[in-house]
């Protein structure tokens, strides 16, 4: 999936837009008195696709993503911010602790963990041929030496 990304008021995209089809959230962020920290929420959030799992949610969030991401790099940059730092401040995002959080959410349902499952055994089957006729071949190589 690909976005074309453009700042401001009114801003004019490469691509056609589909009439009242926006999505988008708005964020807001507060000081705190506690040193090192700050406070800060989705305050809205809003999507076109009226489904609340699927393809077209998750590529309205992957776009999102990306507007965010070109909007902070770019803002990193006005500031005075070298561009390595900037990514570094994405990529060290403490990520095994939003993690923890997020699950305390309910378990996945029984359906969607055989998936997983299947996908698992199916992803180690393939590296598992693909390790053997590795071996054969480097075996057929040694005795043809």
């Amino acid at each position: 999936m690909a976005t074309d990304v453009k700042h401001g008021e009114h801003p004019r995209f490469r691509v056609k837009i589909v009439p009242k089809s926006t999505y988008g959230l708005a964020l807001t962020g507060y000081y705190t008195k506690k040193d090192g920290w700050t406070a800060g929420g989705v305050r809205k959030g809003y999507f076109h696709s009226q489904q609340k799992k699927g393809l077209k949610r998750r590529a309205e969030l992957l776009g999102m993503r990306t507007i965010f991401v070109h909007w902070y790099m770019t803002q990193w940059l006005k500031t005075g911010g070298e561009w390595w730092e900037g990514v570094h401040e994405i990529r060290h995002y403490p990520w095994k602790k939003l993690r923890k959080r997020l699950d305390r959410r309910p378990p996945v349902s029984l359906v969607s963990q055989a998936i997983r499952w299947l996908h698992l055994r199916y992803v180690l089957l393939r590296m598992w041929r693909r390790d053997q006729s590795l071996h054969a071949a480097t075996s057929r190589r040694r005795r043809s030496s």
